[in-house]
């Protein structure tokens, strides 16, 4: 998880943070204890994280009508600049988008969303030293 002061830089990324609240799932891991304790940027560069408003996630499959029972382990959590879902594999916690243009290809974004948290945290603390020098 996230130090004090990082989450204090982290609340400032977006003007909104988005939790995933809904205590009828029982996702037990560590994206999210993430979701319900430090929650999201309701967007962040590229992404979006607006499927997090909704009160159940729902699969890859059941969201690009897919029909395919392998894209039922990745609940998408948002999208990025190009339409791509983002999401979570529930077994592994990777945090991953699916490159719709290349036959739904898997890309790892980060290893869970908690790393992911901590690159963003650093690549902001690295541009806003390039803008002030």
């Amino acid at each position: 998880m996230l130090k004090k002061d990082q989450l204090r830089k982290w609340n400032t990324i977006a003007s909104e943070i988005l939790y995933f609240d809904n205590k009828s799932n029982n996702y037990n891991s560590v994206n999210f204890d993430f979701l319900r304790e430090i929650g999201m940027p309701s967007e962040c560069w590229e992404f979006s994280f607006e499927n997090l408003k909704e009160k159940n996630l729902k699969t890859v499959n059941y969201l690009w009508k897919l029909q395919d029972i392998n894209y039922d382990n990745f609940l998408s959590i948002g999208s990025n600049g190009s339409g791509d879902p983002v999401a979570i594999n529930i077994a592994t916690e990777e945090f991953i988008y699916f490159n719709h243009d290349n036959f739904f290809e898997e890309i790892l974004i980060n290893s869970n969303l908690s790393c992911f948290a901590q690159c963003v945290l650093k690549i902001d603390s690295f541009l806003n030293n390039l803008i002030r020098t």
